[in-house]
């Protein structure tokens, strides 16, 4: 063990007294370095499971809305007892975003999502009419979209969507327009003439209406000074065919 050794002794600034001090000289020697695992902190762990999608009305179409059920489950170690939002996100055909809706969970008025523990979540959607809202639709559903809580596990905050398909018949709806309007006579009018209103009802839609209608036409008369004004309204039966 020979060598020079520094030797570097430290005590209170208030004591005088003598000491006596005694130490061994020890060998250490090389050692091969050893790993520690220490593994991960504590965390929750959020996923979705067992999404369930179905018609409100008992089919699933264009402009028409959809009840989404799923359960959102804790199996990380640790509770949730802070605030999140998941979010459901449906695509059509096209790859457009015809929803895309926020559902809160507090757990002040759920109470914490204990680990292991599973909540039953539900949101209902509203499909765009026509082409948007038909073919099939890619449905998901994203938990703590706004990365409130820090998840940790094997796949940490990788396992926070689930998706599933349906297809959407197209509804077709009747599209009724106005034009051709005209007034009888159109010139020489005074104060008490009669007139008649026309005009041409057509239909842009691709389906028939299912039953009659009703048309309405307005006369605002313009207020001079010192006239009396007033607004006549008539209305006109409208029917298929």
């Amino acid at each position: 063990y020979s060598g020079r050794y520094t030797l570097a002794i430290e005590g209170y600034p208030g004591n005088t007294g003598t000491a006596t001090y005694s130490f061994n000289v020890v060998p250490v020697l090389p050692q091969t370095p050893v790993a520690l695992s220490i593994g991960l902190q504590p965390a929750p762990n959020l996923q979705v499971q067992g999404l369930v999608v179905a018609g409100s009305d008992g089919s699933i179409h264009s402009g028409g809305s959809l009840n989404l059920a799923w359960t959102t489950q804790n199996a990380g170690d640790r509770a949730v007892a802070v605030a999140f939002q998941e979010r459901v996100i449906v695509r059509n055909a096209l790859g457009q975003v015809v929803v895309n809706q926020l559902v809160a969970y507090d757990p002040v008025t759920s109470g914490n999502l204990a680990v292991g523990a599973s909540l039953a979540r539900s949101a209902q959607v509203q499909l765009p009419p026509g082409a948007a809202g038909a073919g099939t639709l890619a449905i998901s559903v994203v938990t703590d979209t706004g990365n409130a809580i820090l998840e940790k596990g094997p796949d940490g905050e990788n396992d926070n969507t689930t998706s599933t398909s349906v297809t959407s018949t197209l509804l077709v709806y009747p599209d009724l327009t106005v034009g051709g309007l005209t007034v009888l006579p159109n010139a020489g009018l005074a104060a008490g003439t009669p007139v008649t209103v026309q005009w041409q009802v057509g239909n842009a839609g691709d389906a028939t209406p299912g039953a009659g209608f009703r048309a309405g036409s307005a006369v605002d008369r313009r207020c001079v000074s010192g006239s009396r004004c007033r607004a006549a309204r008539c209305r006109g039966a409208g029917r298929r065919g």
